[in-house]
């Protein structure tokens, strides 16, 4: 997918890269998705993007700078009626960078591989690669501005986080607890860097 250039806390980042599910519960509370993710372990959760895809999802390497994510599921929807099993891999890669006002610019190039077990499956993936390109290409880009936005409101006013972690479902505690700390960190950061334009 084209490189996507985003202004964000590397560490809230870094949080949301590794816990998805904060991310999809605030778009749940905004009514914005069907996706749902379940998480199982520290690094493996099962997500459904509602639109008929269903996966185990792990992530088997992580770093700031790279993480890998395999997923292993099956879709069975309107492009395709019957169920079509396969894996994929998923490559996010990070670089870190500063602008003048010294604020991190994160530079992020996803790279994703999916096998198909099924070769009549493999035809109308093949046939739907330049739509289904697009549509990825879009999700990862909106994806990235709204982490982008949520890291800057939070770096300007972080006193409502507290409250915003406590509505979020399908989050455990520790998690939402983590959110409060790292969001609360990355405002105190702001705030040093630009002590007159923020605030606590």
């Amino acid at each position: 997918m084209p490189d996507q250039v985003i202004s964000c806390d590397p560490e809230l980042y870094l949080f949301f890269v590794r816990n998805p599910e904060v991310v999809v519960s605030m778009w749940q509370l905004m009514g914005i998705t069907n996706m749902t993710i379940k998480r199982l372990q520290d690094y493996t959760y099962d997500a459904t993007d509602g639109q008929g895809t269903q996966a185990r999802v792990e992530l088997i390497y992580g770093t700031p700078e790279k993480h890998v994510f395999l997923a292993d599921g099956a879709y069975e929807g309107q492009l395709i009626k019957r169920k079509a099993p396969g894996r994929c891999v998923m490559v996010l890669r990070t670089k870190s960078t500063r602008d003048r006002q010294q604020r991190v610019q994160l530079e992020n190039q996803l790279d994703a591989f999916i096998q198909l077990d099924s070769v009549g499956t493999e035809l109308v993936a093949k046939t739907l690669q330049p739509v289904l390109g697009k549509t990825a290409d879009h999700n990862f880009s909106e994806t990235l501005t709204f982490v982008s936005r949520l890291s800057q409101a939070i770096e300007k006013n972080a006193s409502g986080v507290e409250r915003l972690a406590s509505r979020l479902k399908g989050v455990e505690q520790p998690v939402k607890q983590k959110f409060v700390e790292i969001a609360t960190a990355a405002n105190h950061r702001a705030v040093l860097r630009q002590p007159d334009q923020v605030e606590g």
